[in-house]
């Protein structure tokens, strides 16, 4: 019958073998699922992203993220410190060295660009994951596109500095 959907998701029940189809809803990615279990134990969350995959986490599941994205905050502030030390290196290098090719000059100014655009990216990765979604256990398990991007960054300069 033209006009009408199905709804393209559904959720079982492991405790009645019950169903309970949802859709993805006007504009909404997060459905709360309270079906015939309602009242069984806490309901579950189910987050569906624009590619259709499906995540269901319990909500009385505690999420740690402790050793995972507190380890990268720790290694953001850590690279923070060594930017710093970039900034005076190449400082250093344009004060001293005012004589050296500018071919040379401008590969030390292109991964000056490099590095910094690399932390920027980083910065936002961590601000994505840890502010804008704080208590949105789901997101985490999303790729956020300046973390996409960093990586790539990182390797650029690997490459440049081994060529």
């Amino acid at each position: 019958m033209r006009g009408t959907r199905e709804p393209r998701h559904a959720l079982f029940s492991r405790d009645t073998g019950a169903e309970q189809r949802i859709g993805p809803g006007a504009g909404s990615k997060t459905h709360l699922f309270n079906g015939p279990t309602a009242g069984v134990g806490p309901p579950l969350l189910l987050f569906l992203p624009a590619g259709g995959c499906q995540y269901t986490i319990r909500m009385d599941q505690s999420v740690t993220i402790d050793d995972t994205f507190g380890a990268a905050l720790i290694g953001l502030l850590f690279g923070a410190v060594l930017y710093g030390v970039t900034n005076l290196q190449t400082w250093l290098y344009f004060r001293h060295y005012d004589k050296d090719p500018r071919a040379l000059k401008a590969l030390v100014l292109v991964l000056w660009f490099l590095d910094t655009l690399h932390l920027a990216l980083c910065a936002r990765t961590i601000y994505w994951y840890l502010v804008t979604n704080y208590s949105n256990p789901s997101a985490l398990a999303n790729n956020m596109w300046s973390m996409s991007i960093q990586t790539d960054c990182n390797g650029l300069i690997g490459l440049m500095v081994e060529v």
